[in-house]
């Protein structure tokens, strides 16, 4: 697997390139940890409503890490022929978006759960 590490202004963005699917391209994220969470079980729930065809997540998928710091992660899928530096350049742009808006999220609901936004509603 092959893993190439972008600097952002919203940190690490890691692009993979999976030995054996040399057809599929992700971009990966943290967001952050949702065990720093004050109730965790309504940000994943936030979350899962985010992921719903991809509307709140701007068609990519958080997912849950299976470590300590439960680890909230986002990914997008891209096929290898749409990764063209000038298609990554693109695609870069709307997942730093969805990944600010959730961080944001995670930070509202670890420093004070009332202030976060609705259920299910991305700003």
């Amino acid at each position: 697997m092959a893993v190439e590490t972008l600097q952002t202004r919203m940190g690490e963005i890691h692009v993979i390139r999976p030995d054996d699917d040399p057809e599929t391209v992700y971009l990966r994220a943290e967001v952050g940890s949702a065990a720093e969470l004050a109730n965790p079980a309504h940000y994943l729930r936030a979350a899962l409503a985010g992921n719903r065809f991809g509307l709140g997540t701007n068609g990519a998928v958080l997912s849950l890490g299976d470590d300590e710091k439960a680890t909230v992660y986002l990914t997008q899928r891209m096929t290898a022929d749409a990764a063209t530096p000038e298609a990554l350049e693109a695609a870069l742009q709307p997942f730093a978006a969805a990944l600010f808006r959730w961080r944001e999220r995670l930070d509202l609901e670890a420093k004070n759960p009332a202030d976060a936004v609705e259920e299910g509603e991305v700003r």
